[in-house]
């Protein structure tokens, strides 16, 4: 489907959701620790709405020609804003000497601005990433609603493989390390709400190493089932003998021996 204008001036853009961040604003912490990645530090964090560090993240996988459309929008919105008049926009890229430094680009290619969707069905898409800051604004979160027109509730969590369409703000800048075109998402209309995936546990590191691991000798007790001990409150079975009657055997309790239970009179 084309990019198309709303009533209030925002772009209009069809895809899939990936990776939502909207339920409350987030903030990219480089020195957390990531729980699904100890080695390595950084993660987006949740913070009040207030917090002006937060902003309200998701990604869409959008068509490949719709991927061509938006880029030349995002060219245009640059081309006209005061805001970067007489700069060019572009990128920083790792120069080619091997020297781990890097040099700016003048944005020329969708890979440039977007990142390549892989998918198995070696479809071309590509995923562009839609940041709205809240500014401390608590305002400025976007409304989330269904396929009726009906909002969602201030804690809903959008899934990822939703499909939407959104309205989107292209909004021009510059700061000390370049300058950009910022993707601000202002509205998700939800057409297919995705279940939500539940986090698989991981298993051990260790298990792939269990041959490795030396034998203590005991294995084969604590494979065995321990021997359950008597209970000091069992009976025993009462005792018989066999009395001649005739000519017929009878079996009869045997007179017991022990008087210790027997109580007196």
């Amino acid at each position: 489907m084309a990019i198309t204008k709303n009533n209030q001036g925002h772009w209009r853009i069809e895809g899939t959701i990936l990776y939502p961040k909207i339920n409350v604003p987030y903030w990219y912490d480089s020195k957390a620790i990531n729980p699904n990645n100890p080695d390595k530090l950084g993660m987006s964090i949740p913070v009040e709405k207030t917090d002006k560090r937060g902003g309200y993240e998701c990604n869409l996988i959008i068509s490949n020609d719709d991927a061509k459309e938006l880029a030349t929008l995002m060219r245009q919105a640059f081309a006209e804003s005061p805001k970067v008049k007489d700069m060019v926009w572009a990128i920083s890229v790792p120069k080619n000497d091997g020297s781990g430094m890097t040099e700016q680009v003048k944005v020329s290619t969708l890979d440039h601005i977007f990142a390549k969707d892989e998918n198995d069905e070696q479809i071309d898409r590509w995923i562009i990433k839609m940041r709205q800051p809240c500014y401390g604004d608590p305002k400025t979160k976007p409304i989330q609603v269904d396929k009726n027109g009906v909002p969602y509730p201030d804690d809903f969590e959008l899934t990822t493989g939703s499909k939407a369409f959104v309205n989107v703000l292209l909004d021009p800048y510059s700061f000390s390390g370049g300058t950009g075109v910022g993707i601000r998402p202002k509205g998700f209309f939800i057409t297919h709400l995705a279940p939500k995936m539940e986090r698989k546990e991981t298993t051990n590191p260790l298990d792939q190493f269990s041959d490795l691991v030396p034998s203590n000798g005991f294995e084969d007790l604590a494979a065995t089932p321990k021997a359950e001990a008597p209970s000091p409150f069992a009976t025993e079975a009462p005792k018989t003998e066999t009395v001649i009657l005739g000519d017929q055997s009878v079996e009869v309790p045997t007179a017991s021996q022990d008087f210790d239970d027997e109580i007196p009179f």
